[in-house]
């Protein structure tokens, strides 16, 4: 229901790598700041350097903790789905 009401700002690759680093225990601050660099880094193929998502958010920083507690909804059954097969 909070679709109706809330954009899904779910950018795939930096949502997962999000994740991933919290799941290796980087508090979210640190892990946004490390997704920050890469994001804003020229050289790197991120969605960064999408324009749709470059529009969108400025940077991971600016994502919400609602927002990262999406992207766990949405990525966890991915993940799991990936890790059995």
């Amino acid at each position: 229901s909070r679709g109706n009401s809330e954009l899904l700002v779910f950018p795939f690759e930096t949502c997962r790598a999000l994740l991933e680093q919290l799941d290796k225990g980087l508090l979210i601050p640190d892990a946004l700041r490390r997704l920050d660099q890469t994001w804003l880094d020229p050289q790197a193929i991120t969605d960064g350097q999408d324009p749709y998502w470059s529009r969108l958010m400025d940077a991971p920083s600016a994502l919400r903790q609602s927002q990262i507690d999406q992207a766990r909804t949405l990525l966890t059954p991915l993940t799991d789905a990936w890790i059995a097969s």
